[in-house]
């Protein structure tokens, strides 16, 4: 019988994401997946949550593998589709204002993105993949030292995450 770490898995596999991707849209380190996954750590309902809303996971699948594994909607809305997935009305905006130019200013205007502005974008992108890496991992840290002072708050006692820092 498959239980919900291996299920978790399964979501995440099914969706072709990498566990630091994943994790990230869990906000949780890829270290905290990976032990999820692996049945060391247990699976928090807010997690739980976020995975049945942020994935259209079925909830009696999520909890006690009943199938399906996803909820499939009646109809298709690009707005809940893209709102999923972090975009702003904003960017909606622009996403519908597309399909109002002609097609022949479409087609010159994604040939322009695809030569011109995507390339650079790339070479962006590999230059500061290293250093979000590295303020991932400061932030990972802080998380870490932000959930040990909660859980010995829980527990009665007194530590502060700068008290932590020095004695570290």
């Amino acid at each position: 019988m498959e239980i919900i770490n291996e299920r978790i898995k399964s979501i995440r596999i099914a969706l072709k994401m990498k566990q630091n991707d994943f994790a990230k849209e869990l906000t949780i380190s890829q270290g905290h997946l990976s032990d999820i996954e692996n049945g060391r750590k247990d699976v928090t309902n807010k997690i739980q949550e976020i995975i049945i809303l942020k994935f259209n996971v079925n909830e009696e699948w999520l909890r006690n593998g009943i199938d399906p594994m996803f909820v499939e909607p009646d109809t298709f809305s690009l707005d809940s589709y893209l709102k999923q997935r972090g975009m702003t009305e904003e960017e909606l905006d622009i996403i519908k204002g597309v399909f109002e130019i002609p097609v022949e200013f479409r087609m010159q205007a994604i040939g322009y993105f695809k030569t011109k502005i995507l390339p650079k974008l790339r070479l962006n992108d590999e230059t500061s993949s290293t250093k979000e890496e590295t303020m991932q991992s400061n932030i990972d840290e802080e998380v870490a030292a932000f959930r040990e002072e909660l859980e010995a708050e829980l527990k009665g006692e007194t530590l502060s995450v700068s008290e932590k820092q020095e004695g570290a």
